[in-house]
């Protein structure tokens, strides 16, 4: 009998929660509304979608507001 083992990706905590994302060339706030292997997918309040590849991601966190002076 094999055992199948699952790793939990801390991204998926986030699925659904307005995220505040820093990458190396902008930071923005976005709701995170999917995550695969290599993908991050986020919408805008104005319902714009679109992708970002995770080694792109410097860090990301929940929030609402970018901080200012993080730009």
């Amino acid at each position: 009998m094999t055992k199948k083992t699952t790793t939990s990706d801390p991204i998926d905590n986030l699925i659904g929660l307005i995220t505040i994302v820093k990458t190396s060339e902008k930071i923005f706030s976005a709701r995170l509304i999917s995550a695969t292997d290599r993908e991050l997918w986020f919408e805008s309040r104005a319902g714009a979608q679109w992708m970002i590849a995770r080694e792109a991601i410097v860090s990301i966190w929940p929030g609402k507001q970018v901080p200012k002076g993080a730009i």
